[in-house]
């Protein structure tokens, strides 16, 4: 602290995946982290958007492996589930277990109100709850979906595509009846199956057209739950209004497609929404232009397609490099 001001090395704004491991791996170098994020739980697309899937096995990096191997121990092997997935309000705790070993300081629903990027750092006043905080940073890492940070830093951010998406979980059907629903089988084990369905069901509200027609469907027998991602929204133009829309269009879909799936067949009649995902897959929409302020902002998603949590944790690790590399070539005084 420094009168009513916080001072760090780095302020990583966004609690993504991508984001978390950045802050770990920062804080494991011993620099001092805060991590923002704006909902009230941590992971983004891992968690509120309910990607539940890593590979149980894959050829990567020794870190990255760590990572992957922790995830699927501490919120799937422990919640007793198997093979790639994970239990999505579990690793919302786990997550933070992990920042408070590394020590960083984590806060959410926290709001960027201004951003100043310049030679001596960066400048951030952020809204709480209780008021503001003024916030000093050596560097910052922009781990939002759609570069929220980086437009709040003055860069501008132009729509890269129009395409948003989003997924459901359910209960009320066997595995045996999901198993004849799925149209390829892609894995499976003891307890859960994962593969690919379609189910050609479209809407048109609000000028948004809605599609269901690359599902990926990830079953856990521990839970008698099925989660599809992939009902997608694609909109005439990419605003905070066309994306609030989006939102609530894709909940409506989303029922709609439940109802549809009732009268494909037996045992479907009693499927059941458990959730529509509160997190968008926001990934790709947009780029930002202009100046970016290098070595001290550090746009971690600017490349980024479409999201793949064995890619975040990848991004997450690559970028702390990269971030790390920057604050020791910074002059003595500015350390």
């Amino acid at each position: 602290m420094c009168g009513d001001r916080l001072i760090y090395d780095a302020l990583i704004a966004g609690g993504s995946l991508e984001g978390c491991i950045a802050a770990v791996e920062l804080a494991g170098r011993g620099r001092k982290v805060l991590l923002t994020e704006e909902n009230g739980s941590l992971g983004g697309m891992c968690t509120n958007g309910l990607e539940v899937w890593l590979p149980a096995e894959s050829e990567e990096e020794e870190k990255v492996r760590q990572y992957r191997e922790r995830i699927l121990r501490e919120a799937g092997a422990e919640e007793g589930l198997s093979g790639p997935l994970y239990q999505d309000q579990k690793l919302k705790a786990v997550l933070k277990k992990m920042l408070d070993e590394a020590g960083v300081t984590a806060l959410t629903h926290i709001f960027p109100e201004e951003v100043g990027v310049g030679e001596s750092g960066v400048s951030a006043r952020m809204a709480v709850k209780t008021g503001t905080l003024e916030i000093s940073s050596k560097i910052l890492l922009d781990g939002t979906a759609d570069l929220e940070l980086a437009g709040a830093a003055g860069l501008e951010r132009t729509a890269a595509k129009s395409r948003v998406s989003a997924a459901v979980k359910w209960n009320g059907v066997s595995e045996e009846t999901w198993r004849q629903r799925i149209e390829t089988v892609t894995g499976e084990g003891e307890g859960w199956l994962t593969g690919k369905m379609s189910s050609g069901l479209s809407m048109d509200w609000k000028g948004i057209h809605f599609t269901a027609d690359h599902l990926f469907c990830s079953w856990s027998s521990r839970f008698g739950e099925l989660i599809m991602t992939g009902l997608t929204a694609d909109l005439p133009e990419l605003s905070r209004f066309t994306l609030s829309d989006a939102q609530a269009g894709l909940r409506l879909f989303s029922y709609r497609l439940r109802d549809d799936l009732r009268k494909s067949g037996p045992g479907m009649e009693k499927v059941s929404i458990i959730q529509t995902a509160p997190v968008m897959n926001l990934y790709g929409t947009r780029k930002a232009s202009g100046r970016i302020y290098e070595n001290k902002l550090f746009l971690m998603n600017q490349e980024t397609e479409r999201y793949s949590n064995l890619e975040a944790i990848r991004l997450g690790i690559r970028v702390a490099q990269e971030a790390e590399a920057a604050l020791q070539k910074m002059p003595e005084a500015a350390k």
